[in-house]
């Protein structure tokens, strides 16, 4: 181990150490930026911690410094972690998708209660109708477009208005369909 030759180098070190221990304590304790202001007696070099340099006397000059350096550069990513554990089961959402449909005639001043059920054990997720043939649009009044069964198929309730019986040999039809699947 080296030895300093001068004893003004050793208290200056030395004070230098003990400054910066209890500085960290003070810092630590305090939201202030983290520097350390000393005074140091210009004539044996002895240091002393103080608030601010304007504490320091007439023969000693003062001196402050970071307690902390600037950062470094970012380091390595770490090593890939272990896997973790399993989440639980999500839910089973639906299943055993089928489009169910019932086609029935449409001649003029017709009205019609159609009902689509779906299989056993699913549930109507949507529904719809359609008209097919020479049935005039604006003779078509729909009274219920709905799901039906408490959820078990859907139902359509329309009627035609038309009364042209020229046309009665040439009925339209009406087509509805309901959406299901077994749904938990």
């Amino acid at each position: 181990m080296r030895r300093m030759k001068s004893p003004v180098a050793a208290a200056v070190a030395s004070s230098i150490l003990t400054a910066s221990l209890v500085g960290g304590v003070a810092i630590a304790q305090t939201s202030e930026p983290a520097v350390i202001t000393a005074c140091v007696q210009s004539h044996n070099g002895s240091v002393r911690i103080v608030g601010s340099a304007e504490d320091c006397k007439s023969n000693e000059s003062g001196l402050v410094w970071n307690q902390q350096g600037p950062q470094g550069p970012q380091g390595l990513p770490g090593e890939k972690g272990e896997q973790g554990d399993p989440g639980p089961a999500g839910p089973s959402g639906i299943s055993g998708y089928v489009v169910m449909q019932h086609r029935v005639p449409f001649p003029p001043g017709a009205r019609r209660d159609i009902r689509v059920d779906c299989p056993t054990g699913k549930k109507a997720l949507g529904g719809g109708f359609d008209v097919e043939g020479l049935v005039p649009e604006d003779s078509v009044h729909v009274y219920r477009d709905y799901p039906s069964g408490f959820g078990t198929g859907w139902g359509l309730a329309i009627s035609n208005e038309d009364n042209w019986t020229e046309r009665a040999d040439l009925p339209g039809r009406v087509r509805v369909w309901a959406v299901c699947a077994a749904v938990s």
